[in-house]
């Protein structure tokens, strides 16, 4: 076990929560007759939120992309960044990790991409991404910075392709095939872990089913089809995100006899079983872990935007972030608040981002299927870790700020105690560390005191 002196801990106990989601703050201001649809969102490095949507006059075709920054609780008069394209569709936003924006899109009727960087106050002009023709571009960003782009190719039949951003050239490295189908594949998404691995998902037109690959140093991974609830029925606009240990998880519409939402998760073995949300209809599920690692999937339907949160004893009740007919768009999770944006039937972009809510109590804690306790000792910060049977462990740490300060992970620890060194040299202040063991989470405080 740990031996120390002067250590100071305190390991936070999570009482049931629920998400406080703030009230919808409208984005766009669309002139009469506009429709603004197709919201995408990003955060900054210093946690500035960004907007981006399509905007026309004639329903059908998209010609402009606007773009708006949140400043408080409002938005700033949006800017027109996309000037001489037209009939867009799909924008996305990124930052890179000096807070300036990327914005990708593609155009319908010549298939090919387009996108412009933030140049201070103005906008540099469109440029062609590639000389590939594709729609839906997906952007990400991973620990070193480099942002990466999946999409779906059209040529003959759809494939999925894969590009990064080469920053000193101002360029888009030649893509790179990623799978193939008999039918085409279409509805991408894609994610980076902790590990800067890329997890991506996409819908077979062939079969109505999902497939899965993953990027590491060695490459993509040869596509797998994932389990299908309803086989012959569509499964249609996944959506991805990854836990603390780098295992992905799956949300999507399932439309039988109605849509419907289903998720299902890999456990580093196998993927569960797909587990159906609500008896109710829904479409364009997101999911993302909270900042205590617990998985929140959003969807809409007429009724309004609803979400679930996946606790260590199964998914909550639907609850509502607004009563008014939406389509979410898209969920980022940045520092430790959850931001969605969606679209209303009236052609309205909304916002929405959540703090978790509920008491907090000092304690060493029971973490499923073992017990944890996080110290400080000196300048460094020390996990021990006391499994009950075989499972895996991460931990996240951050600041007082939300900074990433380190992540660690061992996939497969054997029962026993474990001892890991989850922060070195680190300066006077207090730290929150993220702990996962097996399914079990817990947050804890440690104090470094110089």
């Amino acid at each position: 076990m740990l031996r120390y002196s002067a250590v100071i801990i305190a390991a936070l106990a999570l009482a049931p929560q629920l998400l406080a989601w703030t009230p919808p703050e409208r984005v766009d201001r669309r002139p009469e007759g506009y429709q603004a649809s197709a919201p995408a969102v990003a955060v900054d490095p210093s946690g500035g939120v960004h907007a981006v949507w399509t905007e026309s006059k004639e329903p059908g075709f998209q010609d402009k992309i606007m773009y708006a920054r949140r400043l408080s609780d409002t938005w700033s008069i949006p800017a027109f960044i996309s000037r001489d394209s037209g009939d867009i569709r799909a924008p996305r936003v990124i930052s890179d990790t000096a807070g300036r924006l990327i914005v990708a899109w593609s155009e319908e009727g010549s298939a090919r991409f387009r996108y412009v960087r933030q140049l201070g106050d103005t906008w540099s002009v469109p440029k062609l991404m590639f000389s590939h023709h594709g729609i839906f571009p997906r952007l990400v960003r991973d620990s070193r910075g480099t942002i990466h782009t999946l999409f779906e190719e059209m040529t003959s039949s759809s494939d999925i392709y894969y590009s990064y951003y080469c920053a000193d050239s101002d360029s888009w490295a030649a893509p790179q095939f990623v799978a193939s189908g008999p039918a085409d594949l279409g509805s991408t998404d894609v994610v980076v872990d902790c590990y800067d691995r890329l997890h991506a998902v996409w819908m077979d037109w062939g079969t109505y089913g999902l497939g899965y690959a993953r990027k590491d140093s060695n490459g993509w991974t040869e596509p797998i089809a994932l389990p299908d609830p309803e086989p012959g029925f569509q499964s249609i606009e996944p959506n991805i995100a990854v836990d603390t240990l780098g295992l992905p998880h799956v949300a999507w519409e399932e439309r039988r006899a109605g849509y419907h939402i289903h998720y299902m998760r890999f456990t580093g073995d196998s993927w569960t079983t797909p587990f159906r949300l609500d008896s109710l209809n829904g479409s364009l599920a997101l999911v993302e872990p909270d900042d205590r690692g617990r998985m929140v999937v959003v969807w809409g339907w007429d009724d309004g935007l609803k979400y679930e949160v996946r606790t260590d004893t199964g998914w909550t009740e639907p609850e509502f972030i607004t009563h008014t007919s939406a389509a979410a768009y898209q969920m980022v999770r940045e520092r430790t608040r959850l931001r969605v944006i969606w679209g209303e039937v009236h052609w309205v972009i909304g916002y929405s981002e959540h703090s978790s809510q509920g008491a907090c109590e000092e304690a060493t804690v029971p973490a499923g299927p073992g017990v944890a306790t996080v110290a400080a000792v000196g300048s460094r910060l020390l996990l021990a870790v006391t499994l009950a049977r075989r499972s895996q462990i991460a931990v996240h740490v951050l600041d007082a700020d939300g900074r990433t300060i380190s992540r660690r992970s061992v996939e497969t620890a054997q029962p026993g105690v474990h001892e890991l060194v989850i922060g070195d040299s680190l300066p006077a202040g207090v730290y929150f560390c993220q702990v996962s063991v097996g399914d079990a989470r817990l947050t804890a405080k440690a104090v470094v005191v110089r």
